[in-house]
């Protein structure tokens, strides 16, 4: 077999499994979150055999911290967020722009004057045409991820449903609104 033949035949041989990698691509990150879970957790685990807990219940107690550990995480974290919505769905309801202005993200309020310049309301006027909804709101969290976090919020009696997104500003969550219309 000539040289360009194998190269050809490599060429086609690593595309067509990288093609296969990705059509499964959501098990491989899962196979591969499983290992580097494994191999963290494999010192915990021979720490606890030479204790005498056998491996299984040594693997149970394991399972059972991570659980613990990712709800302590969720449970630290969500209220911060749930409570940023709801301070502004309150600071607008009362009609107190200034509060809901400060709990917004730098790029929702550079929007909102963007389009006071270009002749519209103020940017301060823009927040009672957000969209809010006319009665008192239920956040919660939906997800998040680093400096980034999406809150869901619902009207009492089944009402309307609303995702919101939040960024981290300087330390606080500021409301990240899409203004435009």
């Amino acid at each position: 077999m000539s040289y360009w033949a194998r190269v050809t035949l490599v060429v086609m041989l690593t595309a067509g499994v990288l093609f296969a990698a990705r059509s499964v691509l959501n098990i491989l990150v899962l196979v591969l979150i499983a290992v580097v879970l494994a191999v963290g957790l494999e010192p915990a685990m021979r720490t606890l055999e030479r204790w005498g807990i056998r491996r299984g219940v040594a693997t149970a107690l394991m399972i059972l911290a991570v659980i613990v550990l990712a709800t302590l995480f969720v449970v630290l974290l969500a209220p911060p967020l749930v409570t940023q919505v709801r301070e502004f769905a309150d600071a607008v309801h009362k009609g107190d722009t200034v509060t809901a202005w400060s709990l917004l993200s730098s790029r929702t309020q550079a929007e909102a004057d963007r389009a006071a310049d270009a002749g519209h309301e103020t940017g301060r006027q823009m927040l009672f045409t957000s969209a809010l909804p006319g009665r008192a709101i239920e956040p919660k969290l939906v997800a998040q991820s680093g400096d980034a976090a999406e809150v869901r919020t619902s009207e009492g009696d089944g009402g309307e449903s609303r995702s919101w997104r939040l960024v981290r500003e300087g330390g606080r969550w500021r409301i990240d609104l899409d203004l435009g219309r």
